[in-house]
């Protein structure tokens, strides 16, 4: 599967900078552009993503913030909070069958969404990248319309980035690679 060399640029700044930061795998960098969510603890309504869940002694319904995220220990969206984001991004760079320290996602596809309602919003953009040495799961980042990381997802499930992309609504900026 054709990715995109690192220093490939979109023309849409937001995106060209995070798709360096992953290149770089520069997990503050990327820490640093998040945009957390405050949302209540607790337990999650089937079909929704799960809020985070309270602490030991934390009252339900306590306010915190989070991040929406999809990580390997499961197929389901969930909000992370922001003091487990190290862990998060942590994942995003480890493939389970490559070593830690020479995995890097590489950049697949980069998209504007056109969804009127729900997410991502419209105007968003979402950066689909694949694993070069299995080139067989996704990993995507999404921003909203003011350049700041709303979601991370590591490993979508084993889905391949051509489905992911496939399943997402919005035009190209830059598609994927034929050759």
């Amino acid at each position: 599967m054709l990715t995109y060399p690192a220093g490939a640029r979109s023309g849409v700044p937001a995106g060209d900078r995070v798709a360096a930061l992953v290149a770089r795998r520069d997990r503050a960098g990327l820490a640093r552009l998040i945009e957390y969510d405050r949302v209540p603890c607790g337990v999650g309504k089937p079909g929704r993503t799960a809020p985070p869940p309270c602490r030991k002694g934390e009252a339900a319904a306590t306010p915190v913030d989070a991040v929406v995220a999809q990580a390997d220990h499961g197929c389901g969206r969930r909000y992370r909070r922001a003091e487990r984001i190290g862990d998060l991004l942590g994942m995003f760079f480890h493939h389970r069958f490559v070593h830690y320290d020479r995995a890097t996602p590489r950049l697949y596809a980069m998209y504007r969404s056109s969804v009127k309602d729900g997410w991502p919003a419209q105007g968003a953009v979402g950066l689909v990248f694949s694993w070069q040495w299995t080139g067989s799961e996704a990993s995507t980042i999404g921003l909203n319309t003011e350049g700041r990381i709303v979601s991370i997802a590591t490993r979508h499930c084993g889905y391949d980035p051509r489905l992911v992309l496939y399943q997402s609504q919005g035009s190209f900026v830059l598609g994927p690679r034929e050759r």
